[in-house]
């Protein structure tokens, strides 16, 4: 019977939507707007640092690791193709008449077509080139450069700049390469610096959105306690008498602790993944298209695996908060009667009854763990099949110099980070759901209005007072029920002790209820 009444009382929760149930609630979190803003920033500011680490991989690959650029030898850009010349506008002077050179940054502009077709005409030469700046007549970088041009005829020594081909850059001492490279190994420093301290900034910023998200959260917990709990002193004592005292408890601790969850954890998480995957889908499309679209490409399907672990996971949930109540108020019954149980020796009738509930409750919470344990690693199956489609044609992009081998670099880090979302989805749908349905219980236990109505003439108790007298009074808990008391008489003077006497069902608790 406990469990019967458990399932039955949480079927009639109301149906909310969730935006419905999220408006409900925030009055009661609105003096707390100021921490959950500032959380909120917090979060911002570590979403961006997150976004940026790829991206500082990238720039470091192609401008300081690897920074092969093309040298075309045409009088002015306007010899070259019509085709190429607007997208060509990177083309820089060399110093050199006729030789113009396009850095690592932009050679992506030239694909392996239009390269061979450049090769063949004689507008390009065949390779690519590394950069390196000079400093001047007497300069270490112009004097390792001289040296290089003896060793190195095939390599171009320019007014500002020294080429070599990128077949030769193996035979540069390591002496003479330092030197060359001192920008480079400057750059990178810089680099590797700025990477160590916005990994510093994010764990600062993450560490503050979760002092101020748990902050949050246990004052809206103190704020709820209160709220609910005025409002049961408010309500008939009927309403206590048909409702479970575990039901209740249940609302007070577990409901709001799943609420509290959802703030501090999953809230705040479910914000960060849609401003990543936000972001990460913006930087992956400005870099380069195709490679974006490829990443993307099984994007559907987890998106409508996300949906349906969403709804399955919701209802197991609700499943699950029955069996614990149920669960929890059996236990509260037996712990109570436990004198009674032993006297009739019901020990092994009270075992099997409480055996079918937390069977029920085992079963039900086993269906949550398989459900997950499908659902997470179909998500990772999609991010490692989006992983080889992008090797193999970011590689194949790398190799027509249609990308940039950082481009590959910072496409492989986004597309780790752009199923992070997903698969945090899937990890914190349980809490998530759980929180929605903790909120739709205590929505329905607010909107219990069973008070009783102040009297429009309320009588002062007489100042000798201290009898009670009841005079044909008769009780029934509903239109349809049965009379509880009938033309019951009685009177009780001051100092008498009355007992009553009778069996369950006959009116003792509801005649001292009245009273």
């Amino acid at each position: 019977m406990t469990g019967q009444r458990a399932a039955g009382e949480e079927a009639r929760a109301v149906s909310m939507g969730d935006l419905r149930l999220v408006r409900r609630f925030w009055p009661m979190a609105a003096p707390f707007k100021g921490i959950l803003f500032l959380g909120s920033a917090m979060i911002v500011a570590s979403s961006v640092i997150s976004l940026l680490l790829p991206y500082l991989t990238k720039v470091a690959i192609d401008v300081h690791i690897l920074p092969l650029g093309r040298v075309f030898r045409v009088i002015s850009p306007e010899d070259l193709p019509a085709r190429l010349q607007e997208r060509l506008k990177a083309l820089a002077p060399s110093g050199a008449a006729g030789i113009w050179l396009l850095d690592s940054v932009n050679s992506g502009l030239v694909d392996r077509r239009e390269e061979r077709a450049l090769v063949a005409s004689g507008l390009m030469d065949e390779g690519r080139w590394y950069f390196a700046a000079l400093d001047g007549p007497g300069g270490p970088r112009t004097k390792e450069a001289l040296k290089i041009k003896d060793a190195l005829p095939e390599s171009l020594l320019l007014p500002e700049t020294l080429a070599i081909r990128e077949i030769d850059l193996p035979k540069v001492p390591g002496g003479a390469a330092l030197v060359l490279r001192a920008a480079d190994i400057k750059g990178l420093g810089r680099l590797a610096a700025a990477f160590a301290v916005l990994m510093v900034l994010g764990y600062v910023f993450d560490l503050f959105q979760r002092y101020l998200m748990e902050s949050a959260s246990q004052k809206l917990g103190h704020r709820l306690r209160e709220i609910i709990l005025d409002h049961l002193f408010g309500l008939k004592q009927a309403f206590f008498d048909r409702t479970q005292t575990a039901s209740l408890t249940s609302r007070l601790t577990s409901d709001i602790n799943n609420i509290n969850a959802m703030i501090k954890s999953t809230a705040a998480s479910f914000f960060s993944d849609l401003l990543s995957l936000v972001g990460v889908v913006a930087i992956m499309a400005a870099m380069s298209p195709k490679l974006a679209l490829t990443a993307m490409i099984l994007t559907p399907l987890a998106a409508v695996l996300s949906w349906r672990f969403s709804r399955i996971a919701r209802s197991i949930q609700r499943s699950l908060r029955e069996r614990v109540s149920a669960i929890n108020q059996a236990f509260g019954e037996i712990a109570l009667g436990m004198s009674i149980i032993k006297a009739f020796r019901r020990e092994r009738k009270t075992s099997e009854e409480f055996e079918v509930l937390n069977n029920d409750n085992y079963l039900t919470g086993l269906s949550q763990v398989h459900s997950v344990a499908i659902f997470l690693p179909l998500v990772d199956l999609c991010a490692n099949m989006v992983l080889a489609l992008l090797l193999w044609v970011g590689g194949l992009a790398v190799i027509d110099n249609t990308v940039s081998l950082g481009v590959l670099a910072a496409f492989v880090g986004y597309s780790s980070r752009f199923f992070v979302p997903i698969r945090d989805l899937a990890e914190k749908v349980n809490t998530f759901q759980g929180a929605f349905a903790s909120m739709e219980r205590l929505a329905e236990l607010l909107d219990t209005d069973e008070r009783l109505p102040a009297p429009e003439r309320p009588l002062a108790p007489p100042k000798p007072g201290g009898e009670i007298e009841l005079r044909g009074v008769s009780l029934r808990y509903g239109p349809a029920s049965p009379m509880v008391l009938s033309d019951l008489s009685l009177k009780i003077a001051r100092g008498e002790s009355v007992a009553l006497v009778g069996s369950t069902g006959s009116g003792k608790t509801s005649l001292i209820s009245l009273i």
